[in-house]
């Protein structure tokens, strides 16, 4: 798990609560800073960025409820989680907490299991959203290429899907980026629940960014997911264009010269690379075979996905579509 240098910022102005959460933190390979007040925690989160901040509520100069409305006030360290140290009898301080966006709370006096439980609970979350789309909450790049790797070094046999989207710059100018934002979100459900339909329950859906996913399934799941996500995508797609354009079928847009061309209705391609007849054993590599398979199904008309079924070293020909 790739972190930052600083993972967890503790600010408390009792010593033996430093002391001691910092030595079960650090027992666990985290990486610690301390502070003993908020003021000088506030500044050490906007220098460092740490991944969370564990802090009492009760402490000189700027209180724990203070520093999270500072700290959510600033856009670099708006997203940090905190965790709140509080007495059970201080509820009060709980609801404002809250209303500041405190994510978790532990009780004194601390019991250092629970509080571990509840910082490692917020790392792993805050590692989610960073590899997760923002635009449709699937997971992102480096998920992708941890998936990837992850089913290279198993004995499994396994096969990436890869869809992108035909004539979506086209299809952005001429509608706007907010409707290509809606289509790439609908594309994303299509997927999911074609893989939910017919996948396996350990199958992976990435969104690689702009129009790219990624399904990771088994081989023999392959086609009838692309098939579903096709079959989907045309039944869904005219509406999201106007009327005009779906009756005609085309709609026009300008290309990368300014020239106004037509461009038929967006359609979806899929490419299906399987290890059952090549050796895969990089990610790179898988991505270099998709994007032949792809830039093949691009020059079909509409909607379509291609397996492919190649051994090692073999050229692409009209297979299976």
């Amino acid at each position: 798990m790739t972190r930052r240098s600083v993972e967890v910022l503790l600010i408390d102005d009792d010593l033996s609560v430093l002391k001691l959460v910092g030595k079960t933190l650090e027992a666990k390979g985290l990486s610690v800073v301390t502070a003993t007040d908020g003021t000088e925690g506030l500044r050490i989160a906007k220098r460092e960025r740490p991944s969370l901040v564990v802090l009492d509520v009760g402490m000189p100069g700027i209180d724990g409820i203070e520093f999270c409305r500072q700290l959510r006030r600033g856009f670099l360290t708006s997203t940090i989680p905190i965790i709140m140290m509080t007495s059970p009898s201080q509820p009060s301080d709980r609801i404002e907490g809250m209303r500041m966006g405190v994510d978790d709370y532990v009780t004194k006096p601390l019991d250092p299991e629970a509080l571990l439980v509840s910082v490692t609970a917020q790392l792993q979350r805050t590692e989610r959203d960073i590899q997760t789309s923002p635009l449709t909450r699937l997971p992102g790049n480096p998920a992708v290429e941890t998936a990837l790797r992850e089913r290279i070094s198993s004995v499994q046999p396994f096969a990436v899907c890869y869809f992108d989207l035909d004539h979506f710059k086209p299809y952005n100018s001429r509608y706007g980026f907010l409707a290509g934002d809606l289509v790439i979100k609908k594309l994303s459900e299509i997927i999911v629940a074609g893989v939910l339909e017919h996948g396996n329950e350990d199958d992976f859906v990435g969104h690689e960014g702009g129009d790219d996913f990624v399904v990771i399934t088994s081989p023999e799941k392959a086609q009838a997911i692309c098939q579903t996500v096709i079959e989907g995508f045309d039944e869904a797609i005219e509406a999201y264009h106007e009327d005009r354009d779906r009756d005609q079928g085309y709609f026009v847009s300008r290309d990368r010269q300014g020239n106004e061309i037509m461009f038929p209705l967006l359609s979806v391609s899929g490419a299906v690379v399987s290890s059952a007849k090549r050796n895969l054993v990089h990610p790179r590599q898988i991505a270099q075979i998709a994007a032949e398979v792809l830039s093949y199904v691009k020059g079909l008309e509409g909607s379509n996905y291609l397996i492919d079924r190649r051994a090692d070293r073999e050229e692409i020909s009209h297979q299976e579509v």
